[in-house]
């Protein structure tokens, strides 16, 4: 077993794609913006950026490289805006070390990123910077994950808690960037998991040394299909929550235990994700929530042309409450809420017909 700490950042930062295929690569950045006249410490979250480079090796053709943009805007969320653009294979440059460049719609580093993107009608800009992390942070359980087969998708965020800093215009809108708080991450591999809810915080109100990240996730294997798969980690100055097993979620129907594989039960879950986890002698459980209207839709393609429909929000709700065993009971020791600045993302093999606004 191992914590959530991997160490060196630009190690884990770095690509991975060396022209294999099948296989997909990608990296995303998101930050908070206070409404005006709110600092950071004790904000009043108003706007949230997701922006995403991706690369797509399907065997037998050039690769595809793309940039997303999605603009969240918790007061008027009939604003939220969200938009993709893609260079041609000859214009995408991706190789072993940064930058990564997508023609002339976006440019990473491994502490900046760049781009420009029409989105709504109306241009995007953003030139945005960090300093590194002191390490890179994996929910998986066991480190061995990131270098065997299984499982098929890597996932680690070199720069799990960082505040970003820079410029960010919309249109007729603009922002000075003064560090917001924010998350990059480095996905890679060769299939996307079958279905999984994601979300991550470092937004809670009064508790700026608070961060969340979790995952449940299913995976195909040949025929069988896993049952969810459940991975969190809650970190504060004081205490550290962090699953060192890979939990599978089991449902009691009054007989032997089954493993709940309810399709429907999942789909049904959209806009909504409750957990109650025991870890040693700490338990936390946790209740995030987006409305419909909150959640930009787009579609991820696997490298074998199979399609997952993603349900996004930088801008939900959540509320995770921790406790330490004390005798045969449970006493908080800590709870902490977010409102318009978690980030949630539900991905499911079909749409979700609730969701109006699809990229």
């Amino acid at each position: 077993m191992s914590g959530p700490e991997l160490g060196d950042p630009l190690l884990w930062n770095r690509p991975r794609w060396y022209g294999q295929s099948p296989f997909y690569e990608v990296y995303f950045l998101k930050l908070n913006l206070p409404a005006t006249g709110s600092g950071t410490e004790h904000a009043d979250w108003r706007h949230a950026l997701w922006i995403r480079y991706t690369l797509t090796a399907t065997k037998g053709e050039p690769p595809t490289g793309e940039v997303w943009a999605f603009i969240f805007d918790a007061q008027t969320p009939e604003c939220n805006q969200g938009a993709k653009g893609a260079a041609s294979p000859a214009d995408v440059r991706w190789q072993a070390e940064f930058p990564i460049r997508i023609g002339a719609i976006g440019e990473l580093t491994h502490t900046g990123a760049t781009g420009t993107l029409l989105v709504g009608g109306q241009p995007l800009q953003w030139t945005l910077h960090w300093e590194p992390a002191r390490s890179a942070i994996g929910l998986f359980p066991m480190r061995w994950m990131y270098g065997a087969r299984f499982p098929r998708t890597k996932y680690v965020s070199p720069h799990w808690d960082v505040r970003v800093s820079g410029m960010l215009r919309w249109g007729d809108q603009s922002w000075q960037v003064r560090d917001a708080p924010a998350q990059q991450a480095h996905i890679w591999g060769t299939r996307y998991a079958e279905r999984w809810v994601w979300a991550h915080c470092n937004t809670f109100v009064d508790a700026p040394d608070a961060v969340f990240e979790g995952l449940e996730v299913q995976v195909q294997l040949g025929r069988w299909r896993t049952p969810p798969m459940r991975m969190l980690y809650l970190r504060t100055s004081e205490i550290q929550f962090f699953t060192r097993r890979w939990r599978t979620i089991i449902q009691r129907r009054g007989g032997p235990s089954q493993v709940w594989t309810a399709e429907a039960q999942l789909q049904q879950s959209i806009g909504r994700w409750r957990f109650d986890a025991i870890e040693g002698n700490l338990r936390l459980t946790g209740e995030l929530d987006a409305e419909p209207f909150q959640i930009l839709g787009a579609c991820y393609t696997d490298p074998d042309g199979s399609r997952r429909w993603c349900h996004n929000t930088k801008i939900g709700r959540a509320t995770l409450q921790l406790f330490r065993r004390v005798g045969s009971g449970w006493q908080m020791v800590r709870s902490l809420h977010a409102q318009n600045s978690c980030a949630i993302e539900w991905v499911e093999p079909a749409p979700d017909a609730r969701i109006e606004k699809w990229v």
